[in-house]
């Protein structure tokens, strides 16, 4: 009450006093009406977040520059006409003063203008000006964190917080900073305390379920993937994201015939969505469901022609599919030739794919040359795992044999 009973009497003083002057004083009262009925679109008895914005005085204030300089004018003239001071006099002063105040309200001006120029500097100059102020403290950081100063940032997170330990937009900020420097567990609890006091809070479910994915906690993201999708509006563009991650979780715990659902999901949502034709695709393969999963990989490829993860993978289940309808050598080599250039020769498992490709259209000399720059690559870049599983596939290729993936019956060899 102490800090909200004097200016409102200060208030309803000065309407009673505007009520008063539009009676008997109607140039003064015109003045008070002005100011007031300026400033009253934007105030109510709805609260704001900040009881004083610069900008919500600009017009209104313009009631009381007139009425300072009307009243300097009057006052001016009654010293000149009780002979108090001279007409030239009152010029010279009056000249004067209207000079220096320009003056002085250009420079503040200009000065203003500056920091409204960069969010930095305005939100810096807030914190200089109120520096008890959780909100512009946390913006702060904001702005920050945008321009890459992670730690000074989160230093302004934690000083939001220091002054208002309940400022949900502080801890969830101080979430996503702490997930961008992989401290997983500190982003986890501060999401947790966004939603303890906010379920609904759709941002912080999404945010803490991918960083329940990020460090291997698939199970319980699954359950704030899920939530996040209750929030979420049905015509939200960002729903197709969620049901692809979702889908990755529920993958990951070997929920497969679910996670295939919520990648059909995706793609439906997002008709352009190739990652989720792509990923679907690669769970198609693993169930022994090759057709079906090489017709995904050439969606995800029609949809995005140089997408190098679905041309590789098209391509070396077209080479070494065990299912002898699915293959298709020339294909293959044409999709792996592609992947190579897309992949400027850098990567191994590329090589790997041409190679095999190559053996099933039955080009072994070139099989055997893809095989061995793949290995010898492998080996530069210290994946030795990949070099001897590359290895193996050169002695087939050596001999004449094509490569194949899985298990195999004599029919389909």
């Amino acid at each position: 009450l102490a800090a909200i009973v004097p200016p409102g009497l200060l208030i309803v003083g000065l309407l009673a006093w505007t009520g008063w002057a539009l009676v008997k004083r109607p140039a003064l009262g015109f003045l008070g009406a002005w100011f007031f009925l300026i400033l009253a679109p934007t105030s109510s008895i709805v609260p704001l977040d900040d009881a004083a914005f610069d900008h919500r005085m600009y017009l209104p204030l313009a009631a009381v520059a007139a009425a300072v300089v009307i009243g300097g004018y009057l006052a001016g003239r009654r010293l000149v006409d009780r002979g108090r001071i001279s007409l030239r006099t009152a010029q010279v002063c009056g000249g004067s003063l209207f000079v220096l105040v320009g003056l002085a309200l250009g420079v503040l001006t200009f000065q203003r203008n500056a920091l409204y120029g960069d969010e930095l500097m305005i939100w810096q100059d807030a914190v200089e000006k109120a520096p008890g102020c959780a909100r512009a403290h946390n913006n702060l950081g904001m702005i920050l964190q945008e321009r890459g100063q992670q730690d000074k940032g989160m230093a302004e997170y934690k000083k939001s917080l220091a002054i208002d330990p309940g400022y949900l937009l502080a801890h969830y900020n101080l979430g996503n900073a702490y997930s961008q420097q992989s401290r997983f567990d500190e982003a986890v609890a501060q999401f947790e305390t966004v939603l303890r006091t906010d379920p609904k809070h759709l941002m912080a479910q999404y945010n803490l379920a991918t960083t329940l994915s990020e460090c291997g906690r698939f199970a319980e993201a699954i359950g704030h993937y899920q939530r996040a999708l209750e929030l979420q509006a049905p015509t939200d563009p960002a729903r197709a994201k969620t049901h692809y991650q979702l889908a990755t979780a529920l993958a990951q715990c070997g929920r497969t015939e679910e996670a295939m659902a919520e990648y059909r999901q995706a793609a439906r949502l997002k008709a352009d969505y190739a990652g989720a034709h792509l990923s679907l695709a690669n769970l198609l393969a693993g169930q022994s469901r090759f057709s079906e999963a090489a017709a995904e990989y050439r969606e995800a490829l029609r949809l995005k022609p140089d997408f190098l993860q679905a041309c590789n993978n098209l391509a070396m289940l077209l080479a070494a599919c065990p299912r002898a309808s699915v293959r298709n050598g020339p294909e293959a080599v044409s999709l792996a030739q592609r992947a190579a250039h897309l992949a400027a020769g850098r990567e191994p498992i590329i090589l790997d794919t041409l190679a095999a490709a190559y053996a099933q259209a039955n080009r072994f000399p070139e099989a055997v040359e893809a095989a061995r720059k793949a290995m010898e690559l492998a080996r530069r870049q210290e994946k030795t795992p990949l070099a001897e599983a590359i290895r193996a596939k050169l002695r087939l290729y050596e001999a004449g044999t094509p490569f194949r993936q899985g298990p195999q019956s004599p029919a389909e060899k």
